[in-house]
């Protein structure tokens, strides 16, 4: 009986249709009562009539006596519990529900609203309950006078025995967290603000804790969730504000509704070593159209002063499209081009090779054909002849290592797709022995490319430093296989992958940033170049740095005379203790003497670290520096 409560007072127009045998809330003529609707109905027409006898006792007392006023007015009856979840118009005839901002007309009474309630809000209603059924309680032994005659009724309420227990109150501490939790789930997983009203989910959350009643979707968009994103980007400033240099990652994508958004993300590491990653923004573009250089750079712009990281940006990574590379030169930042952007470009160089085109696109109608058709589905699972049969995998364009996993997955099922096309009326032709043997040298030829863009999509560890040692492997993998090759075609495209590395990957190991966190990764160093050259510039590179820490160090000790690259940097223009003859000259020659031992100083710290056996591939370069500056 507790799961049926009363939702509220019905009007009088509503309490003679009942005892006439008719129903205010009726359903429509498809929709078949369950059996519990049929007992809440039942359940509120009793307690319309119990509504009704309280109203006619309460009506003859306060006629007689006017019980419970101090200026002889009849008591005001107490409001219906379903006024907490509307708000009533200023003029009284309307009321705006607070769930989902709908107005409904009240005509003095809440039939409107408890109906609403019932069909927009169900789980609400079991919740609904009348407050003023103590008056009826403590009017049920007393005695009413009407016309002379004297009449005593005797009533007990019937609410208590469908009251359920009180839900949360809105301020509890159990309500808010509840509140919290849900929100950190939608957004987490990417939930439509309308699971709220799914019926299913509704069942499962009363079901774990009744006593905890669903926010609307308005509250959790407009309220919850907004005070939760201003909570956290204040942490995030918080913990930005302690951070000394951030890297840069953007890119802008269009929503299903042709809309042009931006999306920024920074990157940086923490005092304990950390490498950490957060999205600052997520914003549509002004004028959102053009995707033009000047309103990418503004909008950045106006994301970095938002959240006060203009002079910790170390570099912007961006694809190597033209715009983007002008997004920098107007921001004023080091820009580096993405590294798996550039892969792609390379690899897609061999897309224009007439037979692997060829092959590729006969791929493609064979994986086309197969998804499109549940019977040859049904076969190709059959001739697999396994209890975990493998799909076929569609390409998709921007990404090339798609197209290597579909030329993969269609041979490791060549024999039963082969089977399954045989049988099929108007299914593609099935790929010939010789594009089978093309398309196995292609696989082997595209499996460094496919590990090497793996590798640097990493988010959890340090990957800029794998770029060099990455780039030196794909070049010496592709030249012992050109050896092992047996088509013409493979040869071909093995050519054409060599020569598009030397063009595009290359330059990478002339790039500063690259060349420091490679000889500062200690698996690789120097050991990771391929040109001697490029280890002498990142080595010279590397002095200037430690000369420039060291320095920072000295004044920050308040030691602030060690010059900067041999020069004193705190020197005037015009001193009065300078000159040949000066009696201070003898300092002269010991500030030469102290400046070359600061510069013999970093030439020894430099060399330590690199006669240092290079640790194993499977080193964290964070946690080794750690330990190291830590111990």
């Amino acid at each position: 009986m507790e799961n049926f409560l009363s939702i509220s007072r019905k009007d009088s127009s509503s309490k003679r249709n009942r005892n006439s045998g008719e129903s205010t809330n009726s359903e429509p003529e498809h929709h078949q009562r369950t059996p519990a609707e049929t007992v809440q109905t039942q359940a509120e027409v009793v307690e319309a009539q119990a509504e009704n006898t309280v109203d006619t006792l309460q009506a003859g007392q306060g006629a007689k006596t006017n019980v419970g006023t101090k200026d002889g007015r009849p008591k005001r009856p107490k409001l219906s519990r379903v006024w907490n979840f509307f708000k009533s118009s200023h003029d009284k005839m309307y009321a705006k529900c607070l769930n989902c901002g709908k107005e409904y007309k009240t005509s003095g009474n809440t039939t409107n609203l408890s109906d609403h309630l019932k069909r927009f809000h169900p789980n609400l209603v079991n919740n609904v309950v009348d407050i003023d059924r103590e008056s009826a309680e403590n009017n049920s032994g007393s005695t009413s006078t009407s016309g002379g005659s004297s009449t005593r009724s005797s009533y007990r309420s019937i609410s208590p025995f469908f009251k359920r227990e009180n839900e949360y109150s809105e301020s509890s501490k159990r309500k808010k967290q509840l509140d919290k939790a849900l929100t950190l789930m939608i957004a987490t997983d990417l939930q439509p603000f309308n699971i709220v009203n799914d019926t299913g989910f509704t069942n499962f959350v009363s079901l774990l804790d009744p006593r905890y009643i669903l926010p609307s979707k308005f509250k959790i968009r407009e309220k919850i969730m907004k005070e939760m994103y201003s909570d956290t980007c204040q942490k995030l400033k918080e913990i930005l504000k302690n951070v000394n240099y951030v890297a840069i990652t953007f890119d802008s994508l269009t929503s299903r509704a042709t809309e042009s958004y931006l999306t920024v993300t920074c990157h940086f590491v923490t005092n304990d070593f950390e490498i950490k990653s957060s999205v600052l923004s997520t914003k549509p573009l002004e004028n959102g159209i053009n995707h033009t250089a000047e309103n990418i750079a503004f909008a950045l712009n106006a994301i970095f002063i938002e959240w006060d990281i203009q002079n910790e940006i170390s570099c912007i990574v961006t694809d190597n499209a033209a715009n983007m590379l002008k997004v920098c030169e107007l921001l004023k930042k080091k820009s580096l081009p993405c590294f798996a952007h550039t892969v792609n470009l390379v690899v897609q160089d061999t897309t224009s090779i007439s037979p692997l085109k060829d092959i590729i696109a006969k791929c493609k109608e064979i994986v086309r054909f197969m998804k499109s058709s549940n019977v040859a589905t049904e076969i190709f699972k059959q001739e697999q002849n396994t209890d975990t049969p493998l799909k076929l995998m569609q390409e998709v364009t921007t990404r090339w290592n798609s197209a290597f996993q579909m030329i993969k997955r269609i041979l490791e099922t060549s024999d039963p797709l082969n089977r399954t096309l045989l049988k099929m009326p108007k299914a593609p032709q099935p790929l010939a022995a010789e594009e089978i043997i093309i398309l196995k040298e292609v696989v082997g030829i595209l499996a460094c490319f496919d590990e090497a863009t793996t590798k640097v999509s990493g988010t959890k560890y340090v990957t800029i430093s794998l770029v060099i040692p990455i780039i030196n492997g794909i070049h010496k993998t592709l030249q012992d296989k050109i050896r092992e090759l047996q088509t013409d075609e493979g040869k071909e495209i093995c050519l054409k992958l060599l020569h598009s590395v030397q063009k595009r990957l290359f330059p990478y190991e002339k790039r500063t940033a690259v060349q420091m966190a490679t000889l500062l990764d200690p698996r690789f160093k120097h050991d990771g170049f391929r040109s001697e050259e490029n280890i002498k510039s990142a080595s010279h590179f590397l002095e200037q740095e430690i000369n420039y820490v060291e320095r920072k160090e000295a004044e920050l000790t308040g030691n602030s005379n060690i010059p900067f690259n041999g020069e004193d940097t705190i020197q005037g223009s015009s001193s009065n203790f300078s000159g040949s003859g000066s009696l201070f000259s003898f300092m002269d020659t010991k500030i030469q003497q102290k400046i070359k031992s600061t510069t013999v100083d970093v030439i020894i710290i430099k060399r330590q670290y690199m006669e240092r056996q290079n640790s194993s591939l499977d080193t964290e370069p964070l946690l080794f520096w750690k330990v190291l500056l830590l111990a």
